[in-house]
C-alpha cells in the first residue's frame, strides 16, 4: 500500500458493540419506520386497485353508452321530426326556465 492509501488492519477501527444503546434505539426507529412504510404501501395498493377497477367499470359503460349514442346517430334520418320536437320542446323548456314563465295552456 502506498503511504497516502489508508489500510484496513483492524487497529484504526474500533469495534461496536452491539449493546449499544444508541444502536438499539436506531434499530427501533429503522424497524418502525419500515413497517409504517409497509402499512402505508398495502394501503396505497389496496385504494389503486379500486380505483382501477372502478375506472375500468366506467370505461366498459361509457363504451357502451358510446356505441348506443354512435347507433343512434347513424339512424339519425329515420327520426329527423322526432329530434326537431325534442330539440325544440327542451330549447323551450330551457328559456322558460330563464324567463321564469311557464305557457299556460
Amino acid at each position: 500500500a502506498t503511504p497516502s492509501t489508508p489500510t484496513n488492519d483492524g487497529a484504526a477501527s474500533p469495534k461496536k458493540s452491539t449493546n449499544d444503546p444508541l444502536l438499539q434505539s436506531i434499530k427501533q426507529f429503522v424497524n418502525l419506520t419500515n413497517s409504517a412504510l409497509s402499512t402505508f404501501e398495502q394501503a396505497t395498493d389496496e385504494s389503486s386497485t379500486m380505483v382501477v377497477s372502478r375506472l375500468r367499470q366506467l370505461g366498459t359503460q361509457t363504451r357502451h353508452i358510446a356505441a348506443r349514442a354512435m347507433s343512434t346517430y347513424d339512424h339519425r334520418a329515420q327520426y329527423g321530426p322526432q329530434i326537431v320536437a325534442g330539440t325544440a320542446v327542451f330549447m323551450g323548456g330551457i328559456m322558460a326556465l330563464r324567463t321564469r314563465r311557464m305557457p299556460v295552456g
